[in-house]
């Protein structure tokens, strides 16, 4: 039986899930002649969201990750070659940085034959590695531009305002803003349940649904993930007690290499912040450092994509915090300490 569950590549028509109000606002944007900033926590399916769109618009599309981009000239080159493939035919331009808006004016011709062409850039906001005066040039000549629609995509959200709305920010209101949030808990628990329908029966979905939503919390990413690995249990050994938990410690062990590998890698302030978040407690409530300290170490997890907050901070990967919770923790007179 082929596993229904589908993580870590583009969701298809077929299993993708919820999103009507998010991809409404997409058409509106963009049949407006507006550009469209997507922020998002890594994982949440921004990629899906947007490919979902444009092909139900029937919009032309190229997409550039920029995380896959190394220089000025391999950003040329990728967008030409993506170009080449929407027009059927090459273009010989030069790759250099001078030729930065030429290839932009390339993509602006190719809007006046191919009406509704947009340019999908994810991982935006590593755009300033390529060189610090790139943002400041792409955005003089995409203002310029009247026919081509953009479409960018970041998962920092502190890297992504300063671009796109602080008041002096190069890409200030340079187009409407969706900031993606998590799939809501009905539409997931209807979508997997249904699914294991076939494999469980009724009463059994409906339990194992409700124990991989309150482990992933509704995470789009990780909630795939373990229903997968639930899936493939079922098939395998048929309906088991506690399947959901093995599936669990399964998913947990496969990346204990992984997690520990991370772990060393932190700081003393940055393993108490992730203790501390992983046991929901305040995290600035804790005086055994200072302030100023534990704000530092928060920001550089939230860069580094470890921690997110939404109504509260925690932790990206819900097995990661399990991980610290069985293998990094013990209490002593309520403090914290590292194993």
């Amino acid at each position: 039986m082929i596993n229904p569950f589908i993580y870590g590549t583009s969701i298809d028509n077929a299993n993708f899930i919820g999103r009507k109000r998010e991809l409404e606002f997409i058409k509106q944007t963009l049949n407006s002649k507006r550009h469209l900033v997507v922020i998002s926590p890594r994982r949440y399916g921004k990629t899906s969201l947007v490919q979902r769109a444009l092909k139900r618009m029937h919009l032309p599309y190229i997409m550039i990750n920029l995380q896959h981009v190394i220089n000025i000239d391999d950003l040329i080159s990728q967008i030409l070659s993506e170009a080449q493939k929407v027009m059927g035919k090459n273009y010989g331009l030069s790759t250099s940085e001078d030729s930065l808006a030429e290839v932009f004016s390339l993509l602006e011709n190719i809007a006046l034959l191919k009406p509704g062409f947009t340019i999908v850039f994810k991982n935006f906001q590593v755009i300033k590695e390529l060189d610090s005066n790139i943002v400041m040039k792409i955005s003089r000549i995409i203002k310029n531009q009247t026919k081509t629609c953009y479409i960018v995509m970041g998962n920092q959200e502190a890297d992504m305002k300063a671009i796109f709305e602080k008041k002096k920010a190069p890409f200030y209101y340079i187009g409407e803003v969706l900031r993606l949030g998590k799939i809501s808990h009905e539409e997931l628990s209807n979508y997997i349940s249904n699914k294991f329908l076939s494999v469980a029966g009724v009463q059994s979905s409906r339990e194992i649904t409700t124990k991989i939503l309150e482990t992933t919390n509704c995470h789009p990413y990780y909630t795939m993930l373990l229903a997968a690995n639930v899936w493939q249990i079922l098939v395998n050994q048929g309906l088991i007690k506690n399947v959901t938990e093995l599936a669990i410690e399964e998913t947990i062990n496969q990346q204990d290499l992984n997690y520990e590998r991370i772990w060393v890698s932190f700081n003393r302030t940055d393993r108490r912040v992730l203790q501390t978040i992983c046991q929901h407690k305040k995290i600035f409530e804790d005086k055994s450092f200072p302030t100023s300290t534990t704000f530092s170490a928060v920001k550089r997890l939230m860069q580094a994509g470890y921690i997110i907050k939404t109504e509260e901070y925690q932790l990206e990967d819900p097995f990661f915090e399990l991980w610290i919770l069985r293998h990094r923790i013990f209490i002593i007179d309520s403090n914290v300490e590292s194993l």
